[in-house]
């Protein structure tokens, strides 16, 4: 049938269970044919193995010919579809209508079923999916010769089976001379389904205004690769990227070349859907990546707010280096046992004039937040603002050492950080004011630490404050069970400072262990101090008061009224209280009583540094808790 005009090929084939079906030389006839019709009806045997290598050679030198051969739907049928349409090589404008293929654990292979779309036109290739259960389906040369076609249309519907195998890697590969072609390429809503695209949108390279419209991947245990899907919108001058990620469970989204190809590109978009999905691993390195010599870009990225996800965004502003303002809009994490990594969020904001970071903590439960670069590049910034907002989950640790590091040649900062109010929380805060010793008028307003079993580190909250002219430093204690509270260097940066105010609260919690060695140590210098110190009034206590009145030798004009101590079985130590009155003038020494039980009070240092103080004013109320154990030796 070498020249036969138009021979009718009615050959079904199969949609059964446990078919196999080889599709390779299905469209290969069809590279040179002019406009044949290929529609595939079913086949309905049981059992059967047909082998049709040899069915359609004869129409190799036909002008128009029609195939329809309707696919198998038997069950366990081998179909062998080689040299199906084999003789079509020299037909003219070929049409390829492919139904779906809906049956169970069938392995379709449609490699070659586009191959000969080479050279056509302006083809139509409607090719829908298999909607089957663990199907494999290889399209790697579906859209292979749509290299050099105009305007061609890739309307693939999505694939709803399960178990399912997609291999979509040269389905817009020829789309790479195409002018503006569009590609709707659904993916797969399955459950158990890999889908591989690297090669997407890689044909979309020297397009002008391509659209790259992805809906999400709603399945199960899915695995996404979609590296190269914006490759291709290198060159493309405003290209939109709205690429929803994937809210399935156990899925693995791989985005490394999303964004990869917007590095030349002038102001594009890229607004990125929260993964709500869970156990998901999230990839976001590149998201951000090609937004380096962007002017004015936006960046909103949601994080990831599943359970026991990894979200790596080490790239997501690194682009934004030499950007002019950008806005770093984060919302928090609220995910269960998340581990974020945002230290390269705010790096590229090093040369950025006036930035605005508001970059919430993570409020989720056994989450570990690495903060150390956070505001590292705001050292030459010139009015930064921090405004972070308090962590409240349980078991979380908190790394804020590099928080305000980059606010030490800051003008008038503003450092609002609020302590971690959780349950076993461990927060490190030694670097919090540490960059405010050059700062003109700093305030350092921390909130009091609430909750159990916390142990907080404030050796550096007020070092900085050393040189400030008038600071403010109102530090609360804790108010916590079991809290252990370290605050040395308090009041340590006070020395020089001309009249600082130090309002400190009670500490109203149980078995808390206080150190307030060094809160009153910078008030040496200070010129007439007032020491409001209470004694302790518990019953069958044991006062040392050998130097309280030791310094009142030579005071010309002093008042002394201490109160006695009314505890039960208290130690209460003050050999140094009134030390330093000695060479003072005209001093007030009122010492309101401490009511607790079975307290153990050292105040050795807490007068000490009264000598030469010039006006300061200390306001220390005792300890009212039970069985509390406070140091407050210097």
């Amino acid at each position: 049938m070498a020249s036969a005009p138009p021979p009718t090929n009615s050959l079904p084939p199969c949609r059964s269970v446990h078919t196999r079906v080889t599709r390779h030389a299905q469209v290969a006839g069809m590279i040179s044919a002019a406009p044949p019709t290929n529609l595939l009806p079913p086949c309905r045997s049981a059992h059967t193995r047909v082998s049709r290598r040899a069915q359609v050679a004869g129409m190799a030198s036909a002008p128009p010919p029609t195939n329809s051969l309707p696919p198998c739907r038997s069950v366990h049928t081998r179909v062998s579809r080689r040299a199906q349409v084999a003789g079509m090589i020299s037909a003219a404008p070929p049409t390829n209508t492919l139904p779906p293929c809906r049956s169970a654990h069938i392995r379709v292979s449609r490699r070659a079923q586009v191959a000969g779309m080479a050279s056509a036109a302006p083809p139509t290739n409607p090719l829908p999916p298999c909607r089957s259960v663990h199907t494999r389906v290889s399209r790697r040369a579906q859209v292979a010769d749509m290299i050099s076609a105009a305007p061609p249309i890739n309307s693939q519907r999505p694939c709803r089976s399960a178990h399912t195998r997609v291999s979509r890697r040269a389905q817009v590969a020829g789309m790479t001379s195409a002018a503006p072609p569009t590609n709707t390429l659904p993916p797969c809503r399955s459950a158990h389904t890999r889908v591989s695209r690297r090669a997407q949108v890689a044909g979309m390279a020297s397009t002008s205004p391509p659209t790259n419209s992805l809906p999400p991947c709603r399945s199960a245990h899915t695995r996404v690769s979609r590296r190269a899907q914006v490759e291709g919108i290198a060159s493309a001058p405003p290209p939109t990227n709205s690429l929803p990620p994937c809210r399935s469970v156990h899925t693995r989204v791989t985005r490394h070349a999303q964004v990869a190809g917007m590095i030349s590109a002038a102001p594009p978009t890229n607004l990125l859907p929260p993964c709500r999905s869970a156990h998901t691993r999230v990839s976001r390195r590149a998201q951000v990546a090609g937004m380096a010599s962007a002017p004015p870009p936006t960046n909103s990225l949601p994080p990831c707010r599943s359970v026991h996800t990894r979200v790596s965004r080490r790239a997501q502003v690194a682009g934004m280096i030499s950007a002019a303002p950008p806005t770093n809009t984060l919302p928090p994490c609220r995910s269960a046992h998340i581990r974020v990594s945002r230290r390269a969020q705010v790096a590229g904001m090093a040369s950025v004039a006036p930035p605005t970071n508001p970059l919430p903590p993570c409020r989720s439960v056994h989450t570990r937040v690495s903060r150390r670069a956070q505001v590292a590049d705001m050292i030459s910034a010139a009015p930064p603002i921090n405004s972070q907002r308090p962590c409240r989950s349980a078991h979380t640790r908190v790394s804020r050492r590099a928080q305000v590091a980059g606010m030490t040649s800051a003008a008038p900062p503003t450092n609002t950080l609020p302590p971690c109010r959780s349950a076993h929380t461990r927060v490190s805060r030694r670097a919090q004011v540490a960059g405010m010793a050059s700062a003109a008028p700093p305030t350092n307003s921390l909130p009091p630490c609430r909750s159990a079993h916390t142990r907080v580190s404030r050796r550096a909250q007020v070092a900085g404050m050393a040189s400030a002219a008038p600071p403010t430093n109102s530090l609360p204690p804790c108010r916590s069970v079991h809290t252990r509270v370290s605050r040395r260097a308090q009041v340590a940066g006070m020395i020089s400072a001309a009249p600082p105010t130090n309002t400190l609260p009670p500490c109203r919690s149980a078995h808390t262990r206080v150190s307030r060695r060094a809160q009153v140590a910078g008030m040496a210098s200070a010129a007439p101090p007032t020491n409001s110190l209470p004694p302790c009034l518990s019953a069958h206590t044991r006062v040392s008061r050998r130097a309280q009145v030791a310094g009142m030798a030579s005071a010309a004009s002093t008042t002394n009224s201490l109160p006695p101590c009314r505890s039960a079985r208290t130690r209460v130590s003050r050999r140094t209280q009134v030390a330093g009155m000695a060479f003072a003038t005209p001093r007030t020494n009122s010492l309101p009583p401490c009511l607790s039980a079975h307290t153990r009070v050292s105040r050795r240092a807490q007068v000490a540094g009264m000598a030469s103080a010039a006006p300061p004013t200390n306001s220390l109320p005792p300890c009212r808790s039970a069985h509390t154990r406070v140091l407050r030796r210097a």
